[in-house]
């Protein structure tokens, strides 16, 4: 695993133990090819169920730009994730493990 493999897994454990990490929203895009809500260059996308949000009664604004905001994003409401760089190739079986996630 490179550095940068090394570094994704960290940060995804440590997105999981604290949420947003002092941010007030998360923003979230509706596609994984939106224009709005990720960041132009991204290792790994992770898909969240809007259905596990409303089950946990998480609201979930539009942001006048067209980004989607939520306070928080329970680990559970994760269920799926797509690989976007080599790096986050490399990270993705520890990131799975880590959310616990099975391939399709």
């Amino acid at each position: 695993m490179t550095s940068d493999a090394v570094r994704l897994s960290k940060q995804l454990s440590w997105l999981l133990r604290h949420g947003a990490g002092g941010r007030s929203h998360v923003h979230l895009a509706s596609h994984h090819d939106s224009r709005v809500g990720k960041r132009s260059s991204v290792d790994l996308l992770l898909e969240v169920s809007a259905n596990r949000l409303t089950d946990f009664e998480i609201a979930v604004f539009r942001a006048p730009n067209g980004v989607l905001l939520v306070r928080w994003v329970p680990p559970n409401s994760i269920v799926g994730l797509r690989t976007e760089t080599t790096s986050g190739a490399q990270a993705e079986e520890r990131s799975r493990n880590l959310l616990r996630l099975h391939r399709d």
